[in-house]
């Protein structure tokens, strides 16, 4: 894997992002461990696109490999989504009132992120190892 920088990081993030299939896969695999195989019975997708999206989502790092199992002459992964990586994907729809609510929301996760951030670089200056991350908020419209 590449160097983990937070343009490597936000690369990641866009790549793992940028096909809708990836995030459905991605909010299951935040839920609960599953295969390709499971994954494709689920969404009722072929196993060949499934398994091209998971392995994606694995070489991006937003995975884990937990288990393989014999299977038919095949080896089946198990994965989960990596223990770091808090990607959501909560697709809403909102009146000009509920708009105003979640920026708001957004602007104060916002403030509260900067405040951790200012915290942790105290903490880093007395030795604290640093942990690479992007924090996005994104409102699609």
């Amino acid at each position: 894997m590449s160097e983990i920088t937070p343009e490597a990081i936000e690369e990641r993030l866009a790549r793992a992002l940028s096909h809708p299939l990836r995030v459905q896969i991605f909010e299951i695999l935040s839920e609960r461990v599953a295969s390709p195989h499971d994954l494709s019975q689920e969404l009722g997708v072929e196993l060949t696109h499934v398994a091209y999206h998971t392995r994606t989502l694995d070489r991006c790092g937003c995975l884990e490999l937990v288990d393989t199992a014999q299977r038919r002459g095949a080896t089946e992964h198990y994965y989960r989504a990596a223990a770091r990586t808090g990607l959501r994907w909560i697709p809403i729809d909102l009146d000009e009132q509920g708009w105003d609510e979640v920026a708001s929301i957004l602007d104060e996760t916002q403030r509260r992120v900067r405040a951790a951030q200012r915290r942790s670089a105290a903490r880093r200056r007395d030795g604290a190892r640093p942990v690479p991350a992007v924090v996005a908020l994104a409102t699609l419209v």
